[in-house]
């Protein structure tokens, strides 16, 4: 649909959801981080100077039990719908990493 969405489950329950119709150059860069017990989704053009993006108080968790999806979609069935790049990750070095893809033509 276009849009860029920061959410939190908690036990597979939305919690918290904001969006804002994707930009690009606005949005190149995405962080998420904590601070004083709240999540902050932040975005960025250049990796350097950030905007909030949203934020939510959440006393449940540790940052250190954070899950990660990236995903896009496409619902259209275009011939050619274009591609998704994520890339420069910056985790810590403990951080326990999985990638799982899935594709019209398989999954790695």
């Amino acid at each position: 649909d276009g849009n860029l969405y920061a959410v939190v489950l908690q036990a597979g329950i939305q919690i918290y959801n904001t969006s804002a119709a994707y930009n690009p150059t606005n949005h190149a860069w995405l962080k998420i981080r904590e601070s004083g017990g709240t999540i902050f989704f932040d975005v960025s053009t250049d990796g350097v100077t950030w905007n909030n993006f949203g934020s939510h108080l959440n006393p449940i968790f540790a940052i250190t039990s954070l899950r990660v999806d990236l995903t896009t979609y496409e619902d259209n069935s275009d011939a050619t719908p274009g591609a998704a790049w994520f890339d420069n990750f910056n985790l810590l070095p403990s951080s326990n990493i999985r990638g799982f893809m899935t594709t019209n033509t398989g999954m790695w």
